[in-house]
């Protein structure tokens, strides 16, 4: 079986990459260097012979991520591609609800620039599907590991002397290991159902806090440094700890300002992303430490602030009966495999 990975060199394909490719006769994992998703010619050329199409690439600048998909079908149809995996996310679904999500649970009306592209890309994705091609959408949850934005994100919260959390951080984090993720990215390219949509996710949620704890555990692990990271907050304000910025943001994200501001919003996360670069890339963990600032307090804002006040388990039977998929991890032994994973490439 050939295997093609669109967007073989993000923190989710260049993961399912090193673990799986020796259970296929070939995986090739594409770059957006190599392979752009506007350009319908490169990714003929690149899934030509293949059995299996992983969609796990996505454009950051929000202008091909919709052309993108259809150029995947298009390719799907022209080279005979029978199976189609594509990693959309849990942010499509509703932030607001409380206890069990499942995959038939309401898509999420928010409108931050992430959520409403994956959802324009899935409902293309469905309006435009090929009775022969299979699909399986997957939907992972907060998927943590070394290189992934969520685990970018703590470690830099963790440095700081204080993490200012809603709810003190006891709102529900589904937490989900990247190597779980990739797991499910290997049984859904072997399995023999058709056309299935599915939640991935540890076998149990765990909280905010914890999620913290456990990175600044990872911190501490490597560095030899007693770093001591204090927890407060229990504002549950949505969007940001101050009421008026708390009034801003909902108007920014439930009303349609938000779509007149759209390229402020893109642009504001772009600038988000560069202030994470060392930890992210280099995961050069004593620098990083010596070039943060540990007197800030840090608050999770926007979107990123709606999601610790969840209320919700993710359910994944689906994807235990359709694809028997397992989770191997853990919170706390997914922490431990992170740390034994940047041990192994860090000697």
């Amino acid at each position: 079986m050939k295997v093609v990975v669109l967007g073989g060199s993000g923190f989710i394909g260049k993961r399912f990459g090193a673990l799986y490719s020796e259970k296929f006769d070939e995986v090739i994992l594409s770059d957006s260097k190599s392979t752009q998703l506007n350009d319908f010619a490169s990714i003929k050329r690149l899934t030509n012979g293949a059995d299996v199409l992983v969609h796990a690439a996505f454009d950051h600048g929000y202008q091909f991520n919709i052309e993108g998909m259809k150029n995947v079908i298009k390719a799907c149809k022209a080279n005979g591609i029978k199976k189609l995996v594509y990693l959309s996310t849990v942010s499509v679904f509703d932030p607001g609800l409380s206890g069990s999500l499942n995959e038939n649970c309401p898509w999420s009306k928010l409108r931050d620039p992430y959520t409403a592209e994956k959802i324009k890309v899935e409902l293309k994705l469905r309006k435009n599907l090929p009775n022969d091609l299979s699909v399986v959408i997957l939907y992972p949850t907060i998927v943590y590991g070394l290189g992934g934005n969520w685990t970018t994100f703590a470690l830099n919260a963790c440095v700081g002397r204080e993490i200012s959390l809603p709810l003190e951080g006891n709102g529900l984090c589904n937490a989900v290991y990247v190597d779980d993720v990739a797991q499910a990215i290997y049984k859904s390219c072997v399995a023999t159902e058709r056309n299935i949509n599915v939640l991935i996710s540890a076998s149990e949620p765990i909280t905010w806090k914890e999620f913290y704890e456990g990175h600044l555990t990872f911190l501490n692990s490597l560095s030899g440094k007693n770093i001591k990271c204090t927890f407060s907050g229990s504002n549950t304000n949505g969007f940001h700890v101050k009421p008026l910025h708390n009034i801003l943001m909902k108007l920014l994200f439930k009303t349609t300002l938000g779509g007149i501001v759209l390229p402020m919003l893109i642009m504001l996360k772009k600038l988000r992303a560069k202030q994470y670069t060392l930890v992210k890339n280099d995961f050069e963990i004593l620098n990083f430490l010596d070039s943060t600032d540990r007197h800030r307090v840090t608050h999770p804002l926007g979107i990123t602030r709606t999601v610790h006040i969840s209320k919700f388990n993710a359910d994944i039977s689906e994807a235990a009966k359709l694809l028997s998929f397992r989770p191997e991890y853990d919170f706390k032994e997914g922490i431990d495999a992170m740390t034994g994973s940047y041990r192994r490439e860090n000697k």
